[in-house]
């Protein structure tokens, strides 16, 4: 299963970017996410990969890229 690609089709879908969307992409300064879309990121693609992100990982501060988002879904997806 390819994760950076369905993160990338999942912000493609709930933002308002069309520029392509590298690993290193800033969620906040590259791809204008605030936390209310970050928000929204995580609940699609908890949904879309059946998986439960734990809540004390999800500091705003600490996703900062798209690999940061990859990262979280592959570890909630070991357990």
């Amino acid at each position: 299963m390819d994760i950076f690609a369905i993160v990338n089709e999942i912000i493609m879908q709930t933002s308002n970017t069309d520029m392509p969307i590298c690993g290193n992409a800033c969620l906040k300064e590259d791809l204008g996410m605030d936390s209310f879309a970050l928000t929204r990121l995580i609940v699609v693609l908890e949904e879309r990969l059946n998986i439960e992100i734990d809540l004390s990982l999800l500091v705003y501060d600490n996703l900062e890229t798209v690999s940061d988002i990859c990262k979280l879904a592959e570890r909630s997806m070991m357990q």
